[in-house]
């Protein structure tokens, strides 16, 4: 019984560490997009410059309305770089890729 027992809380223990770890865990990539976003007159006067964040894909269409471009790659190790959000085609896709 007792060795059932410690089955049973080892056994909790794995599903306690695996859900924790799940909702650590990055979202699935299908969830997220890669975007140059451009920033204000102000915050380029202050220094910051037009950098790769991820957004929600339902925040998309948001971000592309008010001048950034979409990155064409999956990597986020490309998270707040700088980038150049040159749209030349008018496709939403920046021209320019870090």
């Amino acid at each position: 019984m007792k060795r059932l027992a410690g089955f049973c809380v080892a056994g909790l223990f794995l599903v306690a560490v695996t859900t924790t770890h799940l909702l650590w865990a990055a979202p699935p990539e299908g969830n997220k997009q890669l975007v140059c976003h451009v920033v204000s007159e102000e915050d380029a006067e202050e220094g910051e410059v037009d950098h790769i964040i991820e957004v929600s894909i339902n925040a998309v269409p948001a971000h592309l309305a008010h001048g950034d471009c979409l990155i064409g790659s999956t990597d986020r190790t490309l998270i707040g770089t700088e980038c150049d959000a040159t749209d030349a085609e008018d496709d939403d896709q920046c021209d320019t890729q870090p």
